[in-house]
């Protein structure tokens, strides 16, 4: 991101939020948007508990096939390494998908025109 610019504290943004999921050297990325009037810190809680299928559905990246299995309650990874090798990881528990998380980061900001 090039510039973040808060100056003006009532106006509605559109927050782009990043998460890396890292395993060993394997790694990938989901990013979702959040709207509202918090920024910085505040617009990077992630509460994997409270993301759900449509969610899911609706992220606006996915490069390592983020999902949660409904019927076991586990997560779902496919993690990649800098060659392209794959690491499958299926049955990542519900308290323990947190420990995979090795970045979260603002990618996009802009003012939400609706």
């Amino acid at each position: 991101m090039k510039k973040y610019d808060i100056s003006d504290n009532f106006r509605e943004r559109i927050h782009t939020i990043r998460v890396t999921f890292q395993y060993q050297e394997y790694k990938g990325h989901i990013a979702y948007e959040i709207g509202g009037n918090c920024r910085g810190l505040n617009v990077m809680d992630v509460d994997f508990d409270c993301i759900d299928e449509d969610d899911i559905n609706n992220l606006k990246e996915n490069d390592c096939n983020f999902k949660f299995n409904y019927e076991y309650e586990v997560y779902g990874l496919s993690l990649k390494d800098e060659e392209g090798n794959i690491c499958e990881m299926n049955d990542i528990e519900e308290d323990e998908i947190n420990d995979y998380v090795v970045a979260i980061e603002i990618i996009d900001c802009r003012i939400d025109e609706d």
